[in-house]
């Protein structure tokens, strides 16, 4: 539901003709004309205000499970790219994935006393709305190459896990920079664990540094995410090698998202993914690895994922075969069992 714009602190309205100021919406673009052009770098402040109510599966990419967890993506109002071959790319989600720029966030995201949120970026007031337990194990986790609960069952049926603000409610407050979305999780129930990558020299001090890995999920949903926060940290460490350009970002956050997802989806910092119920180990490190892979392609290296899907899922599908048999050495060629699967539908001249 679209409330009300604003551009430089004044109302903007529909638009009433085909000239003047104004807005119009059709299907998921909303053309803006404004009062006065903007000069080439300069500036312009707008102001949205919306809401919606958050399905329980939206296009599989977010929304809540049972609403013990809840899973945001592609939730807020987003500028076009404005791109050097077509100008504006402005087109309505089809259920495809996006084509993004890149920018810098400040959110804030208030919920009820023993919610947990994650976000895409640095959290800024850690002391003010975690416990000094989960403070703690925080803190261990992101020097730790095993994995650490840092909020398991009795801590959440306990209210261990965040402080308790006399309103009922706390904000969570993120920071981040020239990245392409912003992306946030939170729940009451899910178990939290964590660990952390050892990743190249990225600040220029001539230290490696942690990257911290963070998982979160349900034992009574997702049983085998037991070991996923271990998978996330092999995948960000060996993919920072195999690539040469080290993960550039605090964190890495996996989601167990059943009832939104079966496979997986990245955002920055950010995959959400399925409860691989009934599968194997394998196949939920397959998945892992793959979805961590698009960190470099187009979270870093931002393709047209609208236009070219080939790219990045071509490039991380690579990624992910070569990440694999590091952890599973007994593995088969990948990339042969790629390579026949392509060869069959080219025989069957299904190409297009």
């Amino acid at each position: 539901r679209l409330e009300m714009v604003k551009v430089d602190g004044s109302d903007l309205l529909p638009l009433q003709n085909s000239s003047g100021a104004g807005y119009a919406v059709s299907g998921g673009v909303m053309e803006l004309r404004l009062p006065d052009p903007v000069p080439a770098g300069q500036a312009v402040d707008l102001e949205i205000g919306w809401s919606f109510v958050v399905p329980q599966n939206g296009a599989g990419r977010m929304g809540h499970s049972a609403r013990e967890m809840y899973f945001l993506a592609y939730w807020f109002p987003k500028i076009a790219v404005f791109d050097d071959l077509r100008g504006w790319d402005a087109e309505s989600y089809i259920g495809a994935e996006f084509y993004e720029g890149y920018g810098d966030y400040k959110v804030s995201l208030t919920v009820p006393n023993g919610w947990t949120v994650m976000g895409s970026g640095v959290l800024e007031n850690a002391e003010e709305v975690l416990s000094a337990q989960t403070l703690g194990r925080m803190a261990a986790a992101i020097q730790a190459d095993t994995m650490v609960m840092i909020a398991n069952r009795g801590d959440r049926e306990e209210a261990r896990v965040t402080k308790a603000s006399e309103t009922g409610a706390l904000t969570y407050r993120f920071s981040s920079e020239n990245i392409r979305d912003f992306t946030w999780t939170t729940s009451n129930v899910q178990l939290w664990t964590g660990t952390s990558s050892l990743v190249r020299d990225r600040d220029g001090n001539g230290q490696d540094d942690r990257v911290a890995i963070h998982s979160f999920w349900r034992e009574y949903r997702a049983p085998l995410w037991s070991q996923q926060a271990l998978y996330a940290k092999h995948s960000i460490e060996y993919e920072s090698r195999f690539t040469g350009f080290t993960y550039p970002w605090p964190h890495m956050t996996s989601v167990e998202g059943t009832d939104i997802i079966g496979g997986g989806m990245e955002f920055p910092m950010f995959t959400l993914m399925g409860s691989y119920q009934g599968r194997g180990a394998f196949n939920l490190y397959s998945v892992t690895a793959h979805e961590l892979g698009h960190m470099w392609v187009p979270m870093i290296v931002g393709t047209n994922e609208k236009r070219h899907a080939w790219m990045d899922e071509g490039a991380t599908t690579f990624l992910e075969n070569q990440t694999e048999p590091d952890y599973w050495p007994d593995l088969p060629d990948q990339d042969a069992e790629d390579m026949e699967g392509y060869l069959q539908v080219a025989r069957a001249e299904l190409e297009q």
